[in-house]
């Protein structure tokens, strides 16, 4: 399709800056940044070291990196980080990350994340605790792969790791505001200071509002606002030269209509007739004047579909120099609550008189010791304890008024505990000067329980009597790694590590005693050769992994049709529409095998003066080998055809084998690329950088049920901007372009439910599917 947008105001205001600014910057730049990279430490082995030094496959951004991609939340961390993908879904419980194809997309309160997310060391209990704001980083640290020697059972597939700017003993203060044509608002402060000579306070807080970008014809507003704000506040204290204490607090609060999928397709079946072609030109004539299609941005909804979610968290971190070892305790508690109710059916009118939401709320109590050796001896090492005990309380209701005057409500309420401890330790032997062996070993003990009662009877859901579950696992799990310092500057490692995910249980609304039998633990078996270097007097880092990572019984959740029978055994059509009565339900399974293979690149280099260049490459082949018996999507299940073909989606239930399928939200290929170029203009009151971003992927598979109609094509997007750096490094202003092209691209695709659209689906339309101008100003004192 031509593009017939006009360049925008940025775009040609960064032109016209940047013109002026080749013209008074004279015949050569003045050069303000050094000749050499700066050394990246990172916390990888729980000890902080050089990122060239660790044999761990990371990706480190520093909090100047997140500005100058102008990073809003976690969510945008994907278009850095090649391997890392996201998992969209109607609200932060049903997000969640991937890295290198494995990640955990679930309904179910019983079970915990692949990706470890984690925020100054405390672990973040439930995947939606990981999308919040990032607001006055030091850095991310990004692992790639099982990391549950020194990470925990929730690692199996990587960790992200939010690392927040401590206190310092010097005054210094921020303040920031970011607006964008189509109304999106943000703004932050930070301020920090010295409070004694051995005390240090920081206190960062922020608030956004974003009027939204989807519009809904019904009323004429637009949907996927929000309003949010949050505070932190840290206090560093050192009583003793050989004691620091540091301790954290944070909430936050968001409210939002967010976040409603737009129709993408809504095709009768099957294509000739006879078929349902009747139905569908009924739903476009409701729907009307939205249009289904691939890029539509619309909706026609008469209700909102509102998400309040509220967090908290506070944490000790003491760090004892005991001789020359340090004993560091971190204790935390964190808790998150999440209250959704939405428009269901996609449609302006009630179907059914449908109603359902669903209140979460989470608590949770951590302590880690750890006590790590100096870092210089034959044998050094980290050992530790580690212990996690979390509550969640979830409530979900479904309503249906089939006539319009007998409403009738179901209300599941029930309760998940999850109870592990661990002992943990690592060593690095030092056999000589190049060459080391890394040994680690975990043991780790989970218990698990819930109970569950359903009271009310509605369409599809009868009471449910209490009853309870409970189940718990031991594992040990290990690693050992080899090191070759093949030079100063380049050092190659070889390394095996098994994951461990503990049990979990297939707890919803549709919970019954004959379906929640526990799922089994995920275990996984890690091999990965990895090339860690520094080139040109350290110009240019330029670090490789190789991987190959096998999964067994790995832990997924699949839609499943069950057809209402009667007496005899037959499918139900009770409202004569043609198309079996029946429920349909989210089931956490055990897939069976999983394979993920693949090359991850990482480099940023210095290739002239004030110029520095970044970026990364992931190809990941990652394929589930077994998975018999699996749910079939609402759209396949619809077609009765599922994947490659298969006609048991037309079963009751509805299943498929999905042997042979791709893991979903994973591209095969994925490169992201980061430039910034600083121009001197020493006659005037400030300097300008340029600063890009391009990142690209190939098709991806957006449901695990491999529907032909859930698969999205390539796509390339590229961000620009413009800063005004004051020589006094006091205030920043930024001109920027996001989406410079106009590509079209969608966060997710979904089957709707086939009771409301059949054989209709949906895409999650992001912030920046098309071009948007904004600007952005900084102070700093």
């Amino acid at each position: 399709m031509i593009n017939t947008r006009k360049p925008s105001l940025a775009t040609l205001a960064i032109g016209t800056a940047l013109s002026i600014a080749l013209v008074h910057s004279g015949a050569k730049a003045q050069d303000k940044r050094p000749h050499a990279l700066e050394e990246v430490i990172v916390t990888a082995t729980k000890r902080a070291s050089n990122l060239q030094d660790v044999p761990v496959a990371v990706t480190a951004l520093s909090g100047q990196d997140l500005v100058n991609a102008l990073v809003g939340s976690s969510e945008d961390l994907t278009q850095l980080v090649p391997s890392l993908n996201l998992n969209k879904g109607g609200n932060p419980r049903q997000t969640s990350f991937s890295i290198r194809g494995i990640g955990t997309v679930s309904f179910s309160s019983g079970i915990e994340p692949s990706i470890s997310t984690m925020l100054d060391g405390v672990v973040m209990g439930q995947t939606g605790m990981a999308f919040a704001q990032l607001v006055d980083m030091q850095r991310v640290e990004v692992l790639r792969g099982p990391q549950g020697t020194l990470f925990g059972k929730n690692s199996s597939g990587g960790v992200v790791h939010f690392i927040t700017r401590d206190p310092t003993e010097e005054f210094e203060a921020e303040v920031r505001g970011y607006a964008n044509e189509d109304e999106e608002y943000r703004s932050s402060f930070t301020v920090s200071d010295g409070l004694t000579d051995n005390l240090a306070g920081r206190l960062t807080g922020y608030y956004n509002k974003d009027e939204g970008w989807v519009q809904n014809v019904f009323d004429g507003n637009d949907v996927n606002d929000s309003d949010d704000w949050g505070i932190r506040g840290k206090l560093l204290w050192n009583p003793t030269e050989t004691l620091e204490l540091k301790w954290s607090s944070d909430y936050s609060d968001r409210n939002s209509n967010c976040c409603n999928a737009a129709f993408r397709s809504l095709d009768p079946w099957p294509a000739q007739p006879p078929n349902n072609q009747a139905q569908v030109d009924d739903i476009l004539a409701q729907l009307a004047p939205v249009v289904p299609g691939d890029e539509n941005t619309k909706v026609n909804l008469n209700s909102d579909l509102t998400t309040d979610v509220n967090a908290s968290g506070h944490s000790l971190e003491a760090n004892w120099d005991i001789g020359s070892h340090t004993l560091t305790s971190i204790s935390a508690y964190r808790d998150w609550s999440q209250n959704s109710r939405g428009d269901n059916d996609q449609l302006p009118v009630d179907v059914l008189g449908f109603i359902q939401g669903g209140k979460s709320k989470q608590d949770q109590y951590s302590q880690e010791l750890r006590l790590t050796s100096p870092a210089d001896q034959f044998i050094s090492y980290v050992a530790g304890l580690y212990y996690f005990d979390q509550h969640v309380d979830r409530k979900f209701d479904r309503s249906f008024d089939l006539t319009g005057n007998n409403r009738t409500e179901a209300v599941a309420d029930f309760s998940v505990d999850s109870l592990n401890y661990a002992a943990f330790g690592e060593a690095v032997t030092h056999f000589s000067e190049r060459w080391r062996l890394v040994t680690g070993l975990r043991w780790t003990h989970d218990d698990l329980k819930f109970d569950f009662e359903r009271t009310g009877s509605t369409l599809g859901a009868n009471p449910q009597p209490y009853f309870k579950r409970d189940t718990d696992e031991s594992k040990w799990t290990g690693k050992v790694a080899l090191e070759w310092s093949v030079t100063d500057d380049a050092m190659t490692y070889a390394s095996y590590a098994q994951g461990y995910k503990g049990p979990a249980f297939n707890v919803g609304f549709g919970a019954t005693p004959d379906n929640t039998d526990p799922v089994d633990p995920e275990t996984s078996h890690a091999y990965e050769l990895g090339l860690k270097s520094t080139w040109f007097e350290n110009r240019l880092v330029f670090n490789v992994a190789v991987f190959h990572t096998k999964y067994d019984d790995f832990q997924a959740t699949a839609s499943e049709f069950t057809p209402k029978l009667d007496e005899n055994g037959n499918p139900v059509d009770e409202n004569g529409d043609g198309f079996d009565d029946g429920v349909f339900s989210f089931v956490l399974a055990n897939v069976g095998k999983v394979e993920t293979q693949g090359v991850e690149i990482d480099f940023t280099a210095l290739p002239m003066d004030n110029l520095t260049v970044s970026g990364g490459m992931a190809y990941i082949d990652a394929e589930i080998k077994q998975f018999e018996g699996a749910g079939c999507s609402f759209g396949q299940s619809f077609r009765g055809v599922g994947y490659k073909g298969q006609t048991s989606c037309a079963d009751s239930p509805a299943t498929q084998d999905l042997s042979g399928g791709d893991l979903p939200a994973t591209p095969e290929w994925k490169f992201t690329l980061a430039a910034s170029y600083l121009i001197p203009l020493p006659s005037m009151p400030f300097d300008l950088e340029i600063n890009g971003n391009y990142r690209y992927q190939d098709q991806v598979q957006f449901l695990i049920e491999q529907d032909i109609n859930t698969t999205e094509d390539d796509y390339g997007i590229l961000d620009l901007s413009l800063v005004a750096l004051d020589h006094a490094e006091h205030y920043t202003i930024t001109l920027f372009t996001k989406n410079v092209f106009d590509e079209w691209y969608v966060d997710s695709i979904n089957s709707f439910a086939s009771t409301f659209t059949p054989n209709g689906y949906g895409h999650n339309v992001p912030r920046y599917a098309e071009r948007t101008f904004g600007v952005e100003a900084r102070y700093r004192w």
